[in-house]
C-alpha cells in the first residue's frame, strides 16, 4: 500500500511539473536559446522605417570597453558584468542617437538585451568576429534597419608592411592580415539617398611598429571593400581605429606613426568630423585609467565630404566613466523643422 501511494504521488507529480514547465519556458524564455550569439540579419528591425525621412540624423560610435556577460570570461565576473552592461544601457539611453557603432561587445545576445532594456526602440545587428585573442566583436544598435542582406563582414587580406614608405617601423617578414573586427551596410535616406556605413575596430597599441604596420594593412582592407561597394552611396566609417590623425590633433598632439587616417581620408575622399571640435582640448574621447596615456582621439567618424553641408554638430559625450572610451557623435541637419 505505501508503494502505492508513492508510486501515485509521483504520477501526480509529473502531471503538475509538466504544465508547470510549459508556463515558465512560454512567460520567461531563456534568452540564450531565443537570441542567436550572432545576429547579422538584424533582430527587432520589421518596425523600423525603411527610409530615413527625419529633419535629423543622430550617428554614435563607442567603445563600450569588455561589454560581455560575465560568463566563462576573465575580464568580468558575473556580478559586474551585469553592473557593466546596466551603466552602459543608461548611458546608451541618454544619448537619444538613432545609430550606435558598439566596440569591444561579446555577441548579440548581449545587445539585445541592452536594446530590450534601455532601447526598444532600436533594430539589432551584431556581426561575427575572426578576433581569436579576445573574441571581441562590432554591433549596431540602430532606428534605421540595413538593406538587404543586412550586416556584413569582408574576409579581404592584405599584406603588411604596405609599402616601403611606412615609417611604422617593422622590420619583420612580409605578412598577411585582415580586419578581424568590422561590419559593413546600408541605410536608406530621403535627402541624400543611400549611405555606406561601416563599423570597425583596428588593432591597438599605436605606436607598436608590428601593430602599426597591421593598421595599415587593415586601412587597405577597407579602402578595397569602400571602392567595391560604395558604387554612388555616401560612405560614414566609424569605430575604434587606435591612431591619430596628423591634420587634426587631438587634445594631447598626438602625431602618427602610421599613415592609417591619411590612406583613408585621401583615396576614399572622406573628412574626419573632429575636425568641427573647434577646442583642441575637447577633442579626446579616450582617458587611461590608470593614466599612463595621454587623453587621446583614437575614436573617428569619417564622413564623405558630400555630407559636411549637412553637419549640425559634432562632440562627446563625458556624462560617465564607465569605460575608457566615451561616445563620439555626430549629428546632420537635412531639413529645418
Amino acid at each position: 500500500m505505501r508503494f502505492y501511494n508513492i508510486i501515485q504521488n509521483y504520477k501526480w507529480g509529473v502531471w503538475l511539473a509538466i504544465p508547470i514547465a510549459i508556463f515558465i519556458l512560454y512567460f520567461f524564455p531563456n534568452d540564450s536559446e531565443t537570441v542567436p550569439k550572432f545576429c547579422s540579419f538584424g533582430i527587432n528591425k520589421n518596425n523600423l522605417p525603411l527610409v530615413h525621412r527625419k529633419s535629423t540624423l543622430h550617428l554614435t560610435t563607442f567603445n563600450a570597453e569588455w561589454l560581455f556577460d560575465g560568463i566563462n570570461d576573465p575580464h568580468r565576473s558575473f556580478e559586474t558584468a551585469d553592473t557593466h552592461m546596466n551603466n552602459i544601457g543608461k548611458w546608451l539611453q541618454g544619448l537619444h542617437a538613432d545609430v550606435i557603432n558598439i566596440v569591444e561587445l561579446e555577441d548579440c545576445r548581449v545587445l539585445s538585451r541592452i536594446k530590450d532594456e534601455y532601447l526598444p526602440n532600436h533594430g539589432v545587428y551584431v556581426q561575427s568576429s575572426k578576433d581569436t585573442a579576445t573574441k571581441q566583436t562590432t554591433g549596431l544598435l540602430t532606428k534605421l534597419p540595413l538593406s538587404s542582406p543586412g550586416m556584413m563582414f569582408s574576409n579581404e587580406r592584405m599584406e603588411y608592411p604596405v609599402s616601403k614608405s611606412s615609417k611604422c617601423g617593422y622590420k619583420g617578414k612580409i605578412k598577411t592580415t585582415g580586419v578581424s573586427k568590422h561590419w559593413y551596410g546600408t541605410i536608406n535616406t530621403e535627402t541624400v539617398g543611400e549611405i555606406l556605413l561601416i563599423g570597425v575596430h583596428f588593432k591597438a597599441r599605436p605606436n607598436d611598429p608590428k601593430s602599426c604596420s597591421k593598421r595599415e594593412a587593415q586601412a587597405s582592407v577597407l579602402i578595397k571593400l569602400i571602392k567595391q561597394h560604395r558604387k554612388n552611396k555616401h560612405v560614414i566609417v566609424m569605430g575604434d581605429l587606435n591612431d591619430f590623425d596628423p591634420k587634426v590633433l587631438d587634445a594631447s598632439s598626438n602625431l602618427p606613426k602610421s599613415n592609417v587616417l591619411s590612406m583613408l581620408k585621401t583615396e576614399l575622399s572622406l573628412t574626419n568630423v573632429w575636425k568641427y571640435v573647434k577646442e583642441p582640448r575637447d577633442r579626446w574621447s579616450y582617458r587611461d585609467p590608470n593614466m599612463k596615456w595621454p587623453d587621446s582621439a583614437l575614436d573617428h567618424i569619417l564622413i564623405s565630404k558630400e555630407l559636411e553641408p549637412y553637419i549640425e554638430d559634432v562632440w562627446v559625450d563625458r556624462n560617465a566613466s564607465f569605460s575608457d572610451h566615451r561616445p563620439l557623435s555626430l549629428r546632420f541637419r537635412w531639413k529645418s523643422d
